[in-house]
């Protein structure tokens, strides 16, 4: 089928669908614009992940708000064999370079 073709045409699928196609009929819309809040879904938790390594248990929820500045890690852990536990918070601030960086873990 190919061969039949001339060599400067390549088949296209539903090329007649397109053939009145043109960029002037293409109608333009206005959206209107706004700045987002700096604070707009600051802690926007998307996923989590429990994991489990002979004796600790821990499940860890990750964040990181719409305009990508502020990242969130919660964290639990669970000891079996010393019976303890442990909560860790940790934020990254992507808003300045370098970046800033500050958590805390408790252990109880």
């Amino acid at each position: 089928m190919l061969s039949e073709l001339p060599a400067n045409k390549i088949p296209i699928a539903k090329e007649n669908d397109f053939s009145n196609l043109r960029l002037n009929d293409i109608v333009t819309r206005n959206f209107s614009v706004s700045k987002y809040k700096k604070g707009t879904k600051l802690l926007n938790f998307h996923s989590w992940r429990p994991y489990y390594e002979d004796p600790i248990f821990t499940y860890t929820l990750y964040g990181q708000n719409i305009l990508n500045t502020l990242q969130t890690e919660l964290y639990y852990s669970y000891n079996q064999d010393e019976n303890t536990n442990a909560v860790r918070i940790q934020h990254n601030l992507w808003r300045m370079v370098p970046y800033l960086s500050a958590g805390a873990e408790i252990y109880f």
